[in-house]
């Protein structure tokens, strides 16, 4: 009898330990949980917060509508005109799986990402009631200016950017000669570029696959090469929204609601990016200096 209470008593024991470990594994996940929770960014736009994350899922979506293929896809709308469309700031909505309200419907003024056509991300904007503009939604902890480039894997070949898209530089050459006089008949001059010391310059359409909604589209744009076959540059066209009229050159971070009841209108511009440092079309070997672009908009 004395040896069953022993045996007993020891499995009570080994019990009890096993849920004390249990417990104070579960109450050390907890907290871990809430300090990883607590150190992502947040973004407070009044009555609404959005995890940083939230805010780069709508930024990325952002960037894709300058690029879709897709007719009837959404376009970023220009929230301050500029006279170089290079230097042109956009602006897009959150969607309503985000923005929606405590009973779950659409709300009449919804938050928006203020960004450039490198998807670089500027500001968030709420609707304050009280003031009746836009204002800056605050930003805890401080939040960094992110291109979206910068969400990529990072790769040991040197990167060409151009707007919102971007390429290793092996992506740009020709590794082969097979079919190369109809490769290079596909090129056409670029006007005024024959005073240029490598000049004439030339471009040629090309194509990148990118994927979309996990669904994969053919983008087109140009390269450009000069008259010793590196490469100058690229073009990249992007899709964009205006409306009637727009801001110019406006404050970014306040702004008093649009009373215009016009239908958006849809247009594109060419964003042409020149390289500071020029890579041999046909050569398979990456230089070894990162590239950057500088945008010029006087060659066609």
């Amino acid at each position: 009898m004395s040896s069953l209470r022993h045996i007993f008593r020891g499995h009570s024991l080994w019990i009890t330990a096993v849920f004390m470990i249990l417990l104070i594994s579960a109450h050390a996940s907890l907290i871990e949980g809430r300090m990883v929770e607590s150190t992502e960014p947040r973004y407070y736009c009044q009555k609404k917060i959005y995890q940083f994350s939230e805010v780069e899922s709508v930024r990325e979506a952002a960037c894709n509508g300058f690029i879709s293929i897709r007719k009837d896809s959404k376009r970023p709308l220009v929230h301050t005109e500029e006279d170089d469309d290079e230097k042109l700031i956009y602006e897009w909505l959150f969607p309503f799986a985000l923005s929606k309200n405590a009973q779950g419907k659409e709300r009449k003024n919804v938050e928006r990402i203020i960004f450039n056509n490198s998807c670089e991300l500027l500001d968030v904007l709420y609707y304050n009631t009280q003031t009746r503009a836009f204002e800056s939604c605050t930003k805890v902890p401080d939040v960094p200016v992110i291109t979206y480039f910068e969400m990529e894997n990072v790769s040991a070949e040197p990167i060409v950017r151009c707007g919102s898209l971007s390429w290793e530089q092996t992506e740009l050459q020709l590794h082969s000669t097979r079919n190369l006089p109809q490769f290079m008949s596909g090129f056409v001059e670029v006007k005024d570029t024959s005073s240029e010391v490598d000049g004439p310059w030339k471009r040629k359409i090309s194509s990148k696959r990118v994927v979309i909604k996990d669904k994969p589209q053919i983008i087109f744009y140009e390269i450009i090469i000069d008259n010793q076959n590196q490469v100058r540059g690229v073009v990249v066209t992007h899709n964009i929204s205006r409306k009637p009229s727009v801001a110019h050159n406006s404050n970014l971070t306040t702004g008093k609601t649009p009373t215009l009841q016009s239908a958006q209108k849809k247009g594109i511009i060419r964003l042409v990016c020149l390289l500071d440092n020029t890579f041999p079309l046909f050569s398979s070997t990456p230089i070894s200096t990162v590239t950057s672009p500088k945008k010029q908009k006087n060659h066609e």
